[in-house]
């Protein structure tokens, strides 16, 4: 679920369009939005008043910012933006995580790649704004993000052959990392790196 995590603990947001409104912002990497077009998607076409929109920014706003906190809203003229770090949303860290781990592949510093890779997955924690997937946009984010899930999970399978990792059957269903499409990769992966080698 699209939630706020914070020194004492995770909260989900609960509340559907403040959740649908922080995820939209969120996929546009906290950069400004137009209103409107903040309207247009998170109620379908469907014609409201600005009101409403300022009505469910001001409820999110009131459960992000904290008092004492510095504010992370950020509003221009008929624009909506978030000031937050890379660090601050799992979705930014996993892709920055996972670009990291397939530049080290690419150079061929495999270890690191692979730690690199199972990192990254730590972050995936199920499906992404699952809470929130009624919002065509969000629903097509969110499979982005799964389809990129199960791509890395590949890539660490076959980061660890090319280590010279053997790889068993039991010794992947022991990985918490690697899932069971992964699993089918890594025979057909070894059994093509077999072929070459009897080649």
């Amino acid at each position: 679920p699209v939630s706020v995590v914070t020194e004492e603990n995770v909260e989900p947001l609960g509340a559907p369009r403040q959740a649908s409104l922080l995820a939209v912002l969120l996929m546009n990497g906290g950069q400004g939005m137009r209103t409107e077009v903040l309207a247009d998607i998170l109620w379908d076409g469907e014609r409201v008043t600005d009101a409403a929109l300022r009505v469910t920014l001001g409820r999110l706003r009131k459960r992000l910012e904290a008092p004492g906190h510095s504010e992370i809203f950020v509003r221009g003229r008929g624009v909506i933006g978030l000031d937050l770090a890379p660090d601050d949303v799992d979705a930014w860290r996993f892709e920055a995580s996972v670009g990291r781990a397939r530049e080290l592949r690419s150079a061929g510093r495999l270890r690191r790649a692979v730690r690199g890779f199972e990192q990254a997955l730590d972050l995936f924690r199920g499906r992404p704004y699952e809470d929130v997937l009624d919002v065509a946009a969000i629903a097509s984010e969110s499979e982005r993000l799964m389809q990129l899930g199960r791509s890395v999970e590949l890539e660490l399978v076959a980061t660890l052959i090319e280590c010279g990792e053997p790889l068993s059957g039991a010794e992947r269903a022991d990985h918490p990392r690697v899932s069971f499409e992964a699993d089918i990769v890594a025979d057909e992966q070894r059994a093509g790196l077999a072929a070459v080698g009897l080649a």
